[in-house]
């Protein structure tokens, strides 16, 4: 059995990749690959090479589309061996570094978006708090009319 981060540093992708995939292509995964929430991930041989051809898929530039349909016909990678897995080359850190900058790229834009609805909530939480205050204010005013 593997886990996710030596699967991680086998085909030189990040944990989050590796998790992405599982999700993608989970019908081609054993349970042990997807367990239930806070439960330990574990990569069966099977599992290893589904991610072997996932991996050589992608890194052909193949559509989630045309990689599904691999996996469906049967088709399998070939597993790192053991000294892959702890041998990582420049260009497979390279890749991992691209990689991984698109991810933060990706976090910092969707950090804006929520800033930026944070703001405006602020600022109608702003409004309302302004709207209470004037219709205090009037019921006083009422009371003050009327008592």
């Amino acid at each position: 059995m593997h886990t996710t981060g030596q699967l991680a540093t086998a085909f030189a992708v990040s944990e989050i990749t590796i998790k992405r995939w599982i999700t993608s292509f989970g019908e081609f995964f054993s349970q042990s690959a997807q367990p239930d929430r806070g439960k330990t991930r574990m990569f069966t041989d099977e599992d290893v090479e589904v991610l072997a051809k996932i991996a050589e898929l992608r890194n052909l530039n193949r559509t989630e589309q045309e990689i599904h349909a691999a996996l469906k016909r049967g088709d399998r990678g070939v597993p790192p061996t053991g000294r892959e897995i702890t041998v990582i080359t420049n260009n497979q850190i390279t890749q991992a570094l691209t990689i991984a900058t698109q991810e933060i790229e990706k976090l910092k834009l969707e950090l804006e978006k929520v800033q930026e609805r944070a703001i405006r909530a602020e600022g109608r939480e702003d409004l309302l708090r302004e709207m209470l205050k004037e219709k205090e204010a009037e019921i006083a005013r009422l009371r003050d009319g009327h008592g």
